[in-house]
């Protein structure tokens, strides 16, 4: 069972129970709903925590926002209005320390692409040093299994903000991933599992309202440029 099946059917059931108790004049549906709805919130972050143990810091914000919005919305503080800002620097410390941690990058040219309210998809070769992918309201897919990665291996930062991102990759790597998903998921689908000694992809990801995947699969053969059509 991944995270967003748990969240939302507890959320179904849930939100079910209170129409049929209201329904029969136990309770006010829509009043409970106004002053309970973050616990969906406190709800992804635990669900996040015990789905996805790597990701203690995305669960851990996302427990902590929907707490402090449920005591707002319970009456026991005045105002959540610093709530926003303290979330935004942290997401921007977060990122600004993740991608200086891992700024040498080792031969070839680093990948830096960023896409806003426009898909890309590309499709580089040579060698893989890592770099950089951003989507903003876009989907964006990168074809990796034409490159080479060094046996040191590579470290590849992800931000996606209500976009998607598909890396396919080839089936003789290995994949960490690192980093905070904020209603969003990172799913790695593998056929077969790579050999221990295999150069490693690090992923330092972000996920706000958006969804990346990583495909591993063997590269197509590359067309004969001496065959001709027709001929």
């Amino acid at each position: 069972m991944t995270r967003s099946q748990l969240v939302f059917g507890l959320a179904f059931v849930v939100l079910g129970v209170l129409l049929l108790l209201d329904e029969a004049d136990r309770v006010s549906a829509w009043s409970v709903l106004a002053e309970w709805w973050p616990t969906v919130v406190i709800l992804a972050g635990l669900a996040q925590l015990f789905t996805r143990p790597r990701n203690v810091v995305g669960g851990l914000l996302l427990a902590l926002l929907g707490g402090t919005l449920l005591l707002w919305t319970l009456g026991a503080v005045a105002s959540v209005t610093l709530l926003w800002p303290v979330l935004l620097i942290a997401l921007g410390l977060w990122l600004l320390l993740g991608r200086v941690g891992y700024s040498a990058y080792r031969g070839g040219d680093a990948v830096e692409l960023t896409a806003v309210f426009d898909d890309r998809s590309e499709s580089p070769t040579g060698p893989f040093p890592g770099g950089n992918i951003t989507s903003v309201f876009a989907d964006v897919r990168m074809d990796l299994r034409r490159t080479v990665l060094d046996p040191s291996g590579a470290t590849l930062h992800v931000t996606t903000v209500f976009g998607d991102i598909d890396l396919d990759i080839p089936d003789g790597w290995q994949v960490t991933v690192a980093g905070p998903e904020l209603f969003g998921d990172v799913m790695l689908e593998r056929a077969t599992e790579p050999p221990t000694d295999a150069p490693t992809l690090r992923l330092r990801v972000l996920t706000v309202f958006g969804d990346i995947t990583v495909r591993t699969s063997t590269p197509a053969p590359a067309p004969d440029p001496t065959s001709a059509v027709g001929t």
